[in-house]
């Protein structure tokens, strides 16, 4: 139905067509959106409501209406599907938030060097552990599809990881419980790295910048094996800032291999055999009157005390040093770091 303005131009009855236009084919639109999306009727409304009105701006240059709209809907949902996989690649991977997301750095490069499409089914099916319909239905392709990435993607990371001497089962199951122990407040940060349940002592330890002194001793004595087994330990971790604490010259004389007895003693001297939280600790010190004394792997004897809820650790030279960050879970045991070196009689 048309009718004509002031001027004697022609006008359309937008109401009219629009309707009959819908009637048409909204329906079908609406299905295919539907579909296209993966099931998402919030993404079905929208986008097909914006391809008719896309339609109605330009319906003076478009000869085949359906057709049109049917181009513009599936360039939509194709527009929104992008948009959601690279926000979900950013929340699911952790990429650009790796002390969130425990992704080992090897399985970080492997990722990044697939492709999008690949790395998206990836993080679903193994992180998440959506099967494989699942994962077809939200990224609107078939199951065949689906499996063909994760074969192609396992191939490459294989390949990638095998190349950086880590297989992928080891480079997939830490990254599930630390991203697991990350979420009940498991994983804790020191010196800057994020200090991983799963991971051992040792593994943790190369990771803080703030402990580069202690990791250096650990080396020169002898004891990486020792503190990389089963334990469990408690380690009392002082700082590169503790260790220059020392009279000058004493961290580099204590690593002159003329020495190494003598590091050997002092670094079991922050080793306790079994696992000590701070909990732990204050409950013996409160049990015990205030402060209790444990022995060391070394030999020598710590005193806990008790001081307004916090837990203050005293050497056999009256040195004391404070708890720093409490409670780092080790896969072998924690470690408590501290501010101060604890010394030996």
């Amino acid at each position: 139905m048309r009718e004509s303005d002031g001027d004697g131009r022609i006008q359309r009855d937008e109401n009219g067509e629009l309707a009959a236009l819908f009637t048409t084919c909204g329906g079908q639109v609406w299905r295919s959106v539907l579909a296209a999306s993966g099931g998402r009727p919030e993404i079905a409304d929208d986008v097909t409501a914006q391809a008719f009105a896309e339609y109605l701006q330009r319906r003076d240059t478009v000869r085949d209406p359906v057709a049109y709209i049917y181009r513009v809907a599936y360039r939509l949902v194709a527009r929104e599907r992008r948009r959601e996989r690279r926000q979900v690649e950013l929340a699911d991977l952790g990429l650009h938030a790796p002390d969130t997301r425990a992704l080992s750095p090897e399985l970080t490069d492997a990722l990044l060097a697939i492709s999008v499409e690949q790395r998206f089914v990836v993080v679903l099916h193994y992180l998440h552990d959506l099967p494989v319909s699942e994962i077809a239905r939200l990224t609107g392709s078939s199951t065949t599809a689906v499996k063909v990435r994760l074969h192609r993607a396992r191939r490459q990371l294989k390949s990638a990881l095998v190349a950086a001497s880590l297989s992928l089962v080891a480079a997939f199951v830490p990254a599930q419980a630390a991203m697991m122990a990350s979420s009940m407040g498991g994983t804790k940060m020191v010196g800057g790295a994020a200090m991983y349940p799963t991971k051992n002592i040792i593994e943790n330890a190369l990771n803080s910048k703030d402990h580069t002194t202690l990791v250096a001793a650990v080396k020169a004595a002898g004891l990486v094996a020792t503190l990389e087994g089963k334990g469990p330990f408690t380690v009392f971790a002082p700082t590169n800032e503790a260790f220059a604490a020392l009279p000058a010259g004493t961290v580099d004389s204590l690593l002159k291999p003329e020495n190494k007895a003598k590091l050997v003693t002092i670094l079991t001297d922050h080793v306790l055999a079994g696992h000590y939280d701070v909990a732990d600790l204050d409950a013996k010190a409160k049990a015990g009157g205030g402060s209790v004394k444990l022995k060391t792997v070394g030999g020598a004897w710590l005193t806990f005390t008790d001081k307004a809820d916090k837990v203050y650790v005293t050497d056999e030279t009256g040195g004391t040093a404070r708890i720093t960050i409490a409670d780092v879970e080790q896969s072998n045991g924690a470690i408590q770091v501290v501010n101060k070196v604890l010394l030996p009689k």
